[in-house]
């Protein structure tokens, strides 16, 4: 007995390989539709990103690709591109190289047969078995079908784009293929012309030479080529037994054969013999084929360049032929058509009728198929002379599409009626053959004369008669095949004797009778027919009515198809029956996969090619929600449907007749209109639920998706027709809002009004659809603002695929990218400052003589009620947005334009008039002459530093100063001088606010500057800062937060423009404080009562809460180079005060300064009544010297007497000359410093910065200690954190492990492939490979892996330490080796000297750890110093141990011993 191919190892590879080479064409088809735009060269996006997407020509050029992102700009662009490109780069290559590997697996099969690898097969045997005369031609045409589908849906740039992507994101990684190279010269471009009709006019050797880099066994193509020239390898003539039919009933052959050539060019050149025969024998009547799953082929272009080919098929295909053809097929689908009508008619269709009728309706169904394919594929051809003869009108495309409908219908209810007797067949045989059976029973106990009612009737003839016709139809059977050749004999011979024994005088006489004999001779023929029937019938039907051949060309027809569902409601049913027919589609992969047995792949493809069915089905359904919806704007724009307004109370009777006759005219047409929608519905309702290949599509649910679908269409063309081109005046804001809101209400309404027949709630499915629209609107220009480039589509969260919205909308231009822009651009017009005056209480109005309102409550009710929440509610936050980014803008600009000399005057001038005049028009007329000033600058003052482009973004993002409002004015300007005097290094006292506002009086101080040092600690800066100290009462508290660093960050303002990181230092910032609180420059500030307390010293009260830091030598040496310093400029400076005071006395004795903001600027602090005062503070700020070391004795200290006499002079000095008095206790004090700095002796050392102890770097570590044993601590979040920047450092920071493993972009074995440092260290690379396995499954919440993962670790390293190398313990880990970028040197960057710590060591830990070994250095450096001073310490050296010795100045002479 012959064994089948496909139970040996030979028929199971080519199976498997057949099961893999359908998902990858599945997978193929998936990819090419989801890739990037900037990848596949289209839009704007490709053109910006393509510096950073090169094609092959950068492989060429030795470094290129290492300088493909060589600038910041490119970087900053290579990280978007990444971010967006890489996966579908990386996808694209796994299908690229899954083809190459179908290719290596099929021609290594190959070579096994010709090798004899497979006893007893080979390449002539498998074409001699039935199935593998089908396998192995398969399996070399779905290579070729590979190849074309790549070049057809991805060119040839865009997938070297896309290959030279994956190779700069992958390589040096564990991602990186070993087979890239091969992919690469397989897959490289080709000359494929970018439009199909320029395939006739292509390079010579397309595509001949793009299938010579897949080179199979030659002889193994020939034999197949042979087999697909003359045979018929699916026996296809068993379903078209017409001569006429042949080359339909070939086609699956042809497309196979049409690939195959291109393996075998020379066939297609010079074989003219073999040509011939093939275009004859399968291209006599088409030359439009169809090679693979929806994809064809036009041979008057593909077979152009081919002498061979083309002289064969112009015999064939000439435009007379084409016409003859055409007519023909037109004339019998005419035909066929109204065959098909008669089938169809309610009632017609019966088991009976079907299993009677069988072969005619397989007739039928075979005429209209042939003739559907042809009228559907050819018309397609590209070629211009074929064109004008197969025009396809609009009238033949409906008559087409309406034939095409109601074949799928009757095959529909065929199948429906077939499947169910076939199965069961046996069954029905039997009853009927009982029944019959028990017929002749019935008939010879009647004539027995044993029945009870006829005793009189009795035959013996006629009862042995029908008894032996009892007995042979119980011997009736059709197991065998001889039996069923006899079947038809025995059951005729039965009909004929039943017939015959009709005639007899007895049985003719008994009308009962004769309907007995009627009734079991149409029984006997029933069960031939049941007999007849086999799942030959139906594999038949299934065969002829593929159309999977149609996939794209139906796509043309959509329109068609939404005539027939607008003109005939109830064509949803054979709608449903197309799309059934459609999803032949999966059964030709779907059943090489099934004897492959591989439910991986089955789900894949089905998966893919269901989902393109269903979305194909959505389409073209989606005319049924457009129709609705086209009804409700009939609906809602006739004046009959709406509310009729209140009748009167007293009405006359013609009135009265009026109004009855206009209610029921209204009845009429909206009663009209709403039959239509219900008959829409019915037709939905009444269609049953069909499995589309592995997809479950309930007609009621598609119906209401696309309801959702067309709601958000119309919400969207709603918002993109608002726009207002001039929005000068109050009328023009409310018109195109009334519009707009007197539409969605009448839409709405008009959906109420209906929505009961279509099953939906209406408004919930209206506010949904628009809060989406909006929010969607709402990320896009979020995204714009902030990014400066559009979003795409699939980053926003509210984006459907099936429903895109336009982005800008269609109202694009000048006037804003949507509904939202436009909307503030119309607010900011009517709230012009230049020409309007209001407020947040009060209505705006202009500002001329007439006063006309511009914006009030009636307009924002009327902004409410046109877009609802959703829509007040995103202008509100992009307005925010706005705002923030124009005071950020503002803010960072500020110096630009404060340090101006003209700004400044005019800054000046502009507070004096708001102090003198308070007149509004004068403040406006000043602030407008600073605005045009600051308008007309083009450049910033020169040996100003300013970055590129900030000057015009910061003129830019000013808006016109305000004049309607005084005391807005006031404020802001006194905000303004604050910020001027910082700016210009001032120190100037700005206070006088009034009492009843917010902010109180201010003052500014100067502070040293301290920055955070590498120990984690404050360490000075060098410099001083101006800070300005502002007393506010406590209704600001609700409006301040928490600094967030993370989101925050750019929100910023550092007291120093030049180093934001420097801080006040806090000590003395608070000491400064507390002085200025206590002192009278304040006033106001003190709490005072009823009885009052005496004056303490407030700055001995500050030392005493601030505990100040010890004071080094070289910090007391440079104060006293600083008060040298200042000794000449204090005497002028106290000479003019002196001055100056006595002046100001002598003009006006009892009157004081007023509030700093009404004074001149810039204003010299006043002096007090006693000059010594400041150098009495400045005095009791400085702190003490500092004991360091052994301090050698001082020497005899002065007598009382020497004390006194000493002071006497300079009592005598204070009494005549208050300078000279100040002059003196300066002296005195430089004096006391200078002496305590001498007596320190030669154990002081000024330049020395030894800390001295501290206990801070202790405190700290045991603090973090804690944190660790309360697990209380994030130092996985930290370390994770600071992973994500290394890797993401353009992307935001997740704030949380759960963030982190939702991104799902975080993995420690990337971050360690990537950036290495492990060259010295390889043990340790080892260890750090396994760890961030660990690592990477707890971020993952991967406890078990983790611990799996720890345990072989545990064991490796055991291992490890017994081995003393790693070389046998890392094979117990269970992992691969290590990329080579691991153990690559991390590169030193430019601010590589400030790292003292890797990336993964938070700031904090690092500066803990220094601390806490510099505190233990010193410990044990003092404990040494203590058990033995007399030894030379490291701050101490031994200079004559340390000092070199003299060299001679001469060389010696030897000693002369003789002389």
């Amino acid at each position: 007995m012959a064994v089948s191919l496909v139970e040996t190892d030979c028929g199971l590879a080519l199976l498997r390989l057949l099961s893999r080479g359908h998902a990858v064409v599945a997978e193929l088809q998936r990819c090419s539709e989801t890739l990037p735009a900037a990848i596949r060269g289209e839009g704007e996006v490709a053109k910006r990103l393509s510096p950073v997407l090169p094609d092959f020509a950068v492989f060429r050029r030795e470094g290129a690709v290492e300088k493909v992102a060589g600038t910041p700009e490119l970087i900053e662009l290579d990280e978007e591109s990444r971010e967006i490109n890489a996966d579908p780069a990386e996808r694209l290559f796994r299908v690229l190289s899954a083809i190459r590997k179908y290719f290596a697996d099929l021609a290594k099969l190959l070579e096994d047969i010709d090798v004899g690898v497979f006893v007893g097969q080979s390449h002539e045997s498998i074409l001699r078995d039935s199935a593998g005369a089908v396998l192995l031609p398969e399996a070399i045409a779905l290579l070729g079908t590979m190849i074309l589908i790549v070049d057809e849906r991805i060119s040839g740039p865009c997938r070297e784009r896309a290959l030279v992507l994956f190779y700069r994101c992958t390589a040096g990684t564990s991602r990186e293929s070993d087979d890239f190279a091969d992919v690469c010269r397989l897959f490289k471009s080709t000359a494929r012309p970018e439009r199909d009709i320029e395939l006739a006019g292509r390079r010579p050797g397309y595509p001949e030479s793009y299938f010579a880099r897949f080179p199979l066994h030659e002889d193994a193509v020939r034999l197949v080529l042979g087999k697909l020239q003359t045979g018929d390898i699916y026996e296809a003539s068993r379903h078209y037994p017409l001569p006429e039919h042949r080359s339909h009933g070939l086609s699956a052959q042809a497309g196979m054969l049409y690939v195959l050539l291109f393996f075998q060019a020379k066939t297609l050149e010079s074989d003219a013999i073999a040509m011939r025969e093939i275009v004859d024998r399968h291209f006599g009547d088409v030359w439009v084929v169809a090679y693979a799953l929806g994809y064809t082929a036009d041979l008057l272009l593909m077979w152009a360049p081919y002498p061979a080919a083309r002289q064969a098929l112009s015999n064939a295909i000439t435009a007379g032929t084409v016409r003859q053809l055409q007519d023909q097929h037109l004339d019998r689908l005419s035909k066929t058509r109204s065959k098909l009508e008669e089938y169809l008619v309610e009632g017609v269709l019966t088991e009976d009728y079907v299993s009677s009728k069988v072969s005619q309706l397989v007739s039928v169904l075979r005429e209209a198929n042939t003739s559907i394919r042809w009228l559907l594929l050819q018309p397609t051809t590209l070629d211009s002379k074929i064109q004008v003869v197969c025009n396809s009108s609009a009238k033949m495309k409906e008559q087409l599409l309406g034939t095409l409908v109601d074949t799928a219908l009757l095959e529909d209810k065929i199948k429906a009626i077939l499947v169910p007797l076939v199965a069961r067949r046996d069954a029905d045989w039997a009853r009927q053959k009982e029944e019959a059976a028990q017929a002749m029973d019935d008939l010879a106990v009647f004539f027995s004369g044993q029945h009870a009612l006829r005793r009189n009737v009795r035959n013996s003839e006629l009862e042995e008669f029908f008894r032996n016709l009892q007995q042979r139809i119980e011997e009736l059977s059709f197991q065998t095949q001889e039996d069923l050749l006899a079947l038809g004999r025995k059951v005729g011979q039965i009909n004929k004797a039943l017939e015959e024994v009709a005639l007899f005088h007895e049985v003719s006489q008994q009308p009962q009778i004769l309907h007995f004999l009627s009734d079991a001779r149409q029984l006997l023929q029933r069960m031939l027919r049941t007999a007849s029937l086999s799942s030959d019938v139906l594999e038949t039907i299934e065969t002829v009515a593929d159309l999977s051949y149609a996939w794209r060309a139906l796509s043309t027809y959509k329109e068609a198809m939404g005539n027939l569902l607008s003109a005939s409601p109830d064509s949803v049913k054979g709608l449903r029956a197309l799309f059934l027919k459609l999803a032949s589609i999966l059964e030709a992969p779907l059943r090489r996969i099934r004897q492959a047995g591989n439910s991986s792949h089955a789900s894949l493809v089905s998966g893919y090619y269901s989902n393109r069915l269903v979305e194909f089905m959505r389409s073209v359904l989606q005319e049924i929600p457009c129709l609705i919806f086209r009804l409700l704007g009939q609906l809602s724009t006739l004046e009959s449907a709406q509310l009729p307004k209140s009748l009167p109370s007293r009405i006359s009777l013609v009135e009265l007749q009026s109004y009855a006759e206009k209610c029921e005219k209204a009845s009429s047409e909206v009663g009209i209109l709403t039959q239509r929608i219900a008959l829409l519905m019915r037709g939905i309702r009444e269609t049953d639920v069909a499995l589309l290949g592995a997809v479950l599509v309930d007609p009621r649910a598609v119906l209401l998706d696309g309801l959702r679908r067309e709601a958000a269409r119309r919400i969207e063309s709603l918002l993109a027709s608002l726009c207002w081109p001039s929005a000068s005046s109050r009328q023009d804001a409310e018109a195109p809002l009334q519009q707009m809101a007197a539409q969605a209400f009448k839409l709405r309404r008009s959906f109420e009004h209906v929505q009961d027949y279509l099953g939906v709630s209406a408004q919930q499915l209206w506010r949904q659809e628009f809060g989406r629209v909006v929010r969607y609107l709402l990320h896009m220009e979020e995204h714009l603002l902030l990014r400066r480039r559009p979003a795409p589509p699939e980053s926003s969260p509210h984006h459907d695929a099936s429903v895109p919205i336009k982005f800008p909308d269609i109202s694009n231009g000048p006037l804003g990218c949507s509904f939202i822009s436009r909307t503030l651009s119309m607010l900011s017009e009517l709230t012009d400052p230049k020409s309007t005056s209001g407020g947040f209480h009060h209505d705006w109005r202009k500002c001329d003589s007439s006063g006309v309102g511009t914006l009030d409550s009636l307009l924002l009710e009327l902004l409410m009620e046109a877009m609802g929440p959703p829509g007040i509610a995103a202008i509100s936050r992009m307005l925010a947005l706005r705002a923030a980014g124009r005071v950020r803008k503002a803010v960072s600009g500020c110096a630009v334009l404060l340090a101006n000399a003209e700004v400044q005057q005019l800054a000046a001038k502009a507070k004096s008039s708001l102090q003198t005049t308070r007149s509004a028009a004068e403040v406006q007329a000043a602030l407008e002459r600073l605005r045009l000033s600051v308008e007309s600058r083009a450049r910033p003052p020169r040996g100003t530093r300013v970055q590129p482009d900030t000057y015009g973004d910061v003129l830019a993002s000013f808006l016109p100063c305000p004049a309607h409002c005084l005391e807005i004015c006031e404020r802001a300007w006194i905000a303004g001088c604050w910020a001027k005097a910082v700016l210009d290094n001032r120190v100037q006292e700005l206070s006088g606010a009034e009492d009843h506002s917010l902010i109180g009086p201010s003052h500014i101080v100067s502070v040293p500057a301290v920055e955070e040092g590498d120990t984690g600690e404050d360490a000075p800066a060098g410099f001083e800062i101006q800070v300005l100290l502002v007393d506010v009462e406590e209704g600001v508290l609700p409006y301040m937060s928490a600094f967030d660093p993370v989101t925050e960050s750019e929100l910023v303002v550092g007291f120093e423009p030049e180093a934001s990181h420097v801080l006040p230092a806090s000590e003395e910032l608070m000491r400064q404080a507390l002085l200025w609180v206590g002192s009278d420059l304040a006033p106001g500030l003190a709490y005072v009562t009823a009885q009052e307390e005496p004056e303490a010293d407030l700055g001995a009260q500050a030392k005493r809460a601030a505990r100040p830091k010890r004071v080094t030598t070289a910090q007391l040496a440079e104060q006293v180079n600083q008060l040298a310093s200042l000794l000449p400029g204090l005497v002028d400076q106290v000479r003019v005060l002196s001055e100056r005071q006595a002046q100001q006395q002598q003009a006006s004795p009892g009157q004081g300064p007023g509030p700093s903001h009404q004074q001149d600027f810039p204003l010299v602090p006043q002096a007090s009544a006693s000059p010594a005062a400041p150098f009495a503070a400045l005095a009791s700020g400085l702190p003490a010297p500092a004991r360091l070391g052994a301090m050698p004795k001082p020497g005899p200290a002065p007598t009382a007497q020497q004390t006194a006499a000493a002071a006497q002079p300079s009592a005598s000095q204070a009494s005549s000359d208050p300078l000279a008095t100040a002059i003196a206790q300066q002296g005195q004090a430089l004096s006391l410093l200078v002496s305590h700095l001498a007596a320190q002796g030669d154990a002081l050392d000024l330049a020395s910065t030894t800390p001295g102890l501290a206990s801070k770097g202790s405190a700290k570590r045991e603090r973090l200690q804690q944190e660790l044993m309360q697990r209380s601590s994030n130092f996985f979040l930290q370390v994770c954190q600071n992973a994500f920047k290394k890797l993401h450092p353009a992307s935001p920071l997740p704030a949380t492990l759960a963030e982190m493993k939702d991104d799902g972009r975080m993995s420690f074995v990337t971050y360690m492939e990537r950036f290495g440092g492990y060259g010295k260290s390889r043990d340790l690379a080892l260890v750090m490979h396994q760890l961030s396995f660990v690592a990477d499954c707890l971020l993952r919440e991967d406890v078990p892996g983790a611990r799996e993962h720890l345990a072989l670790l545990l064991a490796s390293t055991e291992q490890a330490a017994q081995d003393q190398n790693w070389q046998l313990a890392f094979l117990l880990c269970l992992l691969e080796e290590p990329s080579p970028q691991v153990y690559a040197s991390r590169p030193s960057g430019s601010a590589s000297r400030l790292r003292a710590f890797t990336p993964l060591v938070s700031p904090n830990w690092g500066s803990t750890v220094l601390s806490f070994v510099r505190e233990v250095d010193a410990l044990a450096q003092r404990r040494k110093d203590a058990v033995n001073p007399r030894a030379p310490t490291a701050d101490t050296p031994d200079e004559a141990a340390a000092a070199p010795k003299r060299r001679p100045r001469f060389p010696r002479k030897p000693k002369d011993n003789g002389q």
